[in-house]
């Protein structure tokens, strides 16, 4: 990671670390705060997963979801992202089952993708993701690195100071649900940071960085600097969303709009986000 992306994740990573005790006992007493950040994002992994696997699969724009639009790529670049791809890295379906859990929506609900609406930065962030892979496929290799990396290091703390809210943040009278592993509580609300196996995902973590070290010589010297501009432009975008998060946080706790059921009327419905990403799971 050169100098100014260095910089840049430093002080994302700062940005993050202060402001996560927020949405823990004792300044909340329920998931609701969690939630709101999930909902920022979310649509990032959505997004480059779902352009990544279009391109994989050479989709024509029509063949995805509107929001989604790509263009072929030749063979080299194609082998590279197929060479990246890891399906258990995979986030997208995952954030969509925790949301689900959160925002106390039933298990059947109708999953059909994320629009172009929504709270602007995530909305800007979404679109410039899409067009950025469709004008250079490769720098999708940029969100891999950034956004499974960081699962990968700070995630597993982020993930440690969740759990230690204990069943009852996580599980609080009014949630009836159980998702449809039989899971509730503490691991019904983290799937995004859990992966499957029997390492804690080290061995997928050892896994991706040697792929990484595979695909660098067949990138040329212009796709490496693009890949690095990339990362340092989604350090960027990530900061607008935790700037704009905390717009979103203050103006609830002045207008008392806490209750889910309350974020959900205001924010989902006109995102697009209760029918959540049935194509994914086709």
């Amino acid at each position: 990671m050169q100098g100014q992306s260095l910089q840049a994740h430093t002080h994302l990573n700062r940005l993050i670390l202060a402001r996560l005790p927020l949405a823990l006992p004792p300044h909340s007493n329920n998931p609701n705060t969690y939630a709101v950040g999930l909902l920022h994002f979310a649509p990032v992994y959505i997004t480059f997963e779902s352009v990544w696997l279009a391109l994989l699969s050479d989709a024509a724009p029509g063949n995805r979801t509107d929001r989604t639009e790509v263009t072929k790529v030749d063979e080299r670049i194609h082998m590279i992202l197929k060479r990246l791809y890891i399906p258990e890295l995979l986030r997208s379906e995952r954030l969509c089952q925790d949301l689900m859990w959160l925002l106390h929506l039933p298990p059947d609900q109708p999953q059909k993708g994320i629009t172009n609406r929504g709270w602007p930065r995530v909305s800007d962030f979404t679109a410039y993701i899409e067009a950025s892979a469709n004008a250079k496929p490769h720098v999708l290799v940029a969100y891999a690195w950034v956004m499974y990396m960081a699962l990968f290091n700070g995630g597993r703390w982020m993930r440690s100071e969740l759990s230690a809210a204990g069943d009852a943040f996580w599980s609080p009278p009014s949630h009836t649900l159980v998702d449809q592993r039989g899971k509730s509580g503490v691991d019904a609300g983290l799937r995004f940071f859990h992966f499957d196996g029997s390492y804690d995902g080290e061995e997928i973590k050892h896994d991706f960085k040697s792929r990484l070290t595979e695909i660098e010589v067949l990138c040329t010297p212009e796709e490496r600097q693009d890949i690095v501009r990339e990362a340092e432009a989604i350090f960027m975008h990530c900061t607008l969303l935790v700037e704009e998060l905390d717009d979103i946080v203050a103006a609830q706790k002045s207008t008392k709009l806490t209750s889910l059921p309350q974020l959900l009327l205001k924010h989902l419905l006109p995102m697009g986000m209760v029918e959540l990403f049935q194509d994914i799971r086709r």
